[in-house]
């Protein structure tokens, strides 16, 4: 008899399936009713909040009672075990029937669980919130430091859980809250608060408190929504010297009332990980000085995931060509690093017979990356780009021990389901539909095609198609989201995904990980003939364009049109696609009839800025006020203000006088649109950079006159003797009179 000797590499790659019964797919109808919830509840958002609950409550049980229904009647439904019969129509309908009826119960019980869990995260927020009669009353708290602090521009940031068995007299107080203090203050040293907070210190403080509420606009980021997912149930600042003792550092959880101390539990994972990353985050800041490192912060965000650091003008450089998500430790830098790890186990174990005739070296390299794609996930602040991948690891790794398959289209949409039960408040964020949505376009677009010639270079020509299929996949998604379409992303990212993930990032992880400081400059070095790229491409006038936000149902429409501009080639419908995608750059915006005007007071706190809207002009009075360099109003709000119209330009700006609080955002307007039309009296005078998207420059004077559209502008004060006598700002304001057909409006600024 003779015995064939099997080389363990031939193991090590052999993959045995158990055969198994054909699955009802019911993860595509989990994750849908899941998303469905998510949708739901931010939409009853706008009811009063008892409305709210109470309607959720009572819907609740009726929605269980039905999915058990429906679920027990999918069970039930008769099928036709008769072989003559199983060919039959009616066969087919029943079969089509059960699996409807089963599909229906489980993406319902999805729907349910997924609202329910949303109610319980708003309620809990809600009851943990700061009571109103705190607000503004000086408190000595005992907090932990549970984040990574940041100190950006002279301003600290950092959150923290209250201790334990603590109270106030004014009311309740909260379980988490943000904490900011002032570090460095030119103008007022007094304020300064010198106190260097590390993850799981235990630190007593004074501080004032105030409750979590922040400007509401229809467009911008949505602080409230940021707040609720991280649970911040409070702002506060640290009271500084003299007023208040400095911040005291402690040893350990102290109780209220009492001498007696608690053992705190310091050794959790995620505290260990956030001292981890503040240790690597002060490695790079040695290595890399901000101030001769210009792009330490893009280091940092490429390393662990601290995108805080990076400045404004580097986010405008970064949105404008689409590659924002770059910077954020997306799921392609997880899967670098457990394929890598994956590789290496590979290439060792098929090396060690008896490692191969125990364990298959695919199911090995498995087991083994998914921790390390854990704690990497982990180690950069653990974003949904992360989860999803961790997620999907998880699930394929489960399958291979097990030998099942599935598909990837079932495993995505179970990491989709998980992540939205558990946390549907981010189910709708930009994070989470553009990262789902992108794998989820990629499997669409391979599934079931044949290659019918081959490419002299096959990989370049994947990379390439990759590309294609997401920009035009994730388009009317992108203008939905966030009002613009970046239409040097295609190029940008073709270049910067590939520079960015083979050099910089393995060059970046290694040297924080291994603090070796050569290797964190070659990576700060890397950057900068991409960053030559992106910039040149972000100052082309067709890099970006504003778009205005169409209904939702035209977005369904145009998200339907990728679909079928995918499908694949012999089928006549990808020009329909199409033209569904670009329904959206063709949807007509609504404007004022002529003769009337539109006047819109935008949230911006303190301050003023108000937008008036024509038939076919825009006028923009005032931007608001800038509290820091990275805290601009005119560049948080104004400007995605008049990018939802599909507007890159302003047909006049006035600023009505040069206080911080009308006149902080004003540069910031100027430089991140075109302006024909300024008028502003002295001191005020743009920045160089900002002057150049100004043409004509005016005084703001009585007697200066024009008309947009049949709406009759009139500017009525300070004159000429007003601005030569008067030496107050808010004394010598600008004030416009606005008349239409149906009305008119007065704008006084800030005169006495």
């Amino acid at each position: 008899m003779q015995h064939r000797f099997i080389h363990p590499a031939t193991i090590a790659t052999a993959s045995p399936v158990r055969p198994s019964r054909p699955p009802i797919a019911l993860a595509p109808a989990v994750a849908m009713g899941a998303q469905s919830a998510a949708a739901t509840a931010e939409q009853w958002t706008t009811l009063p909040l008892a409305a709210l609950f109470s309607d959720l409550h009572w819907s609740l049980a009726a929605r269980c009672s039905l999915a058990l229904l429906m679920a027990i009647l999918a069970r039930r439904l008769p099928l036709q075990h008769n072989a003559q019969r199983r060919s039959g129509s009616l066969h087919r309908v029943r079969t089509a029937l059960h699996r409807l009826a089963f599909q229906a119960s489980a993406g319902l019980a999805a729907f349910t669980c997924t609202l329910h869990t949303a109610e319980n995260h708003a309620e809990h927020w809600l009851n943990q919130t700061l009571a109103p009669a705190c607000e503004g009353v000086p408190l000595e708290l005992s907090l932990r430091v549970v984040e990574l602090p940041t100190l950006l521009d002279g301003q600290g940031r950092l959150t923290a859980t209250l201790v334990p068995g603590q109270s106030a007299p004014c009311g309740r107080l909260p379980l988490t809250l943000s904490v900011g203090w002032t570090a460095h203050d030119s103008r007022s040293p007094q304020s300064e608060v010198h106190w260097t907070p590390q993850p799981g210190e235990y630190w007593r403080m004074t501080l004032t408190l105030k409750r979590p509420i922040a400007t509401l606009n229809f467009t911008g980021f949505d602080v409230h929504r940021h707040w609720m997912e991280r649970g911040i149930g409070a702002l506060g600042r640290v009271v500084p010297s003299p007023r208040a003792a400095p911040p005291l550092p402690l040893q350990s959880q102290q109780s209220v009332g009492s001498t007696a101390h608690t053992k705190a539990p310091d050794d959790t994972l995620p505290l260990r990980l956030e001292r981890w990353r503040h240790t690597l985050a002060k490695r790079m800041g040695d290595h890399l000085p901000a101030a001769t490192y210009p792009y330490q912060g893009i280091v940092q965000g490429l390393a662990i995931g601290l995108q805080k650091p990076i400045t404004p003008a580097q986010w405008n450089v970064l949105s404008a060509t689409g590659t924002s998500h770059l910077v954020s430790i997306s799921g392609m830098h997880v899967t670098l690093m457990a394929g890598w790890l994956a590789w290496l186990v590979h290439r060792i174990w098929i090396r060690v017979p008896a490692l191969v005739l125990r364990i298959p070296a695919k199911t090995a390299a498995a087991v083994i990356s998914v921790p390390i794609a854990v704690l990497y996930a982990g180690l950069a602040g653990w974003g949904i780009p992360a989860q999803r991948t961790v997620l999907a690891l998880l699930l394929a790794t489960a399958l291979l021990v097990s030998q099942r398959q599935a598909r990837p289209l079932d495993l995505l949409c179970i990491a989709a389901a998980l992540l939205a039960m558990a946390d549907p408040w981010r189910a709708l964020s930009p994070g989470f539909l553009l990262s789902f949505g992108a794998v989820g376009v990629l499997v669409f677009s391979s599934a079931g095609r044949v290659r019918h010639q081959a490419h002299a270079y096959p990989r370049l020509h994947t990379w390439l198609n990759d590309h294609r299929v997401v920009f035009i996949g994730l388009l009317p998604l992108t203008v939905a989201l966030f009002g613009q379409s970046s239409w040097a992303s295609p190029l940008a990212n073709t270049v910067a995904i590939a520079w960015m993930g083979l050099l910089t990032t393995p060059l970046a992880l290694v040297g924080c990980l291994l603090d070796i400081g050569w290797l964190l400059r070659a990576a700060h070095a890397s950057i900068a003939p991409l960053w030559w790229l992106l910039d040149t491409l972000a100052q082309a006038p067709w890099a970006w364009q504003p778009i205005a936000t169409p209904p939702a149902w035209v977005t369904a429409l145009s998200l339907a049109g990728g679909m079928l501009a995918l499908m694949p080639a012999g089928l006549l419908v990808r020009t329909p696609g199409c033209l569904l995608v670009a329904l959206p750059f063709i949807w007509p915006v609504q404007s004022p009839p002529p003769g009337a005007f539109e006047l819109t007071v935008l949230d911006i706190g303190q301050g003023n800025s108000l937008s008036i809207r024509t038939a076919r002009h825009t006028l923009l009075v005032d931007a608001g006020n800038a509290s820091s360099p990275r805290n601009d109003q005119g560049r948080m709000t104004v400007l995605p203000w008049l990018h939802r119209y599909g507007h890159r330009q302003w047909d006049a700006v006035l600023l009505s006088h040069n206080d911080s609080d009308h006149a902080g955002g004003m540069n910031s307007v100027l430089t991140g649109s075109q302006t024909k039309v300024l008028y502003a009296n002295p001191p005020f005078s743009p920045e160089p950079a900002a002057a150049v998207g100004v043409q004509v420059q005016r005084p703001c004077i009585a007697g200066t006159e024009w008309t947009w559209d049949g709406v009759a502008f009139t500017v009525l004060y300070p004159d000429a003797t007003d601005l030569a006598t008067e030496t107050e700002d808010n004394a010598l304001s600008c004030v416009l009179r606005i008349q239409g057909r149906s009305g008119s409006a007065l704008l006084p600024g800030d005169i006495g």
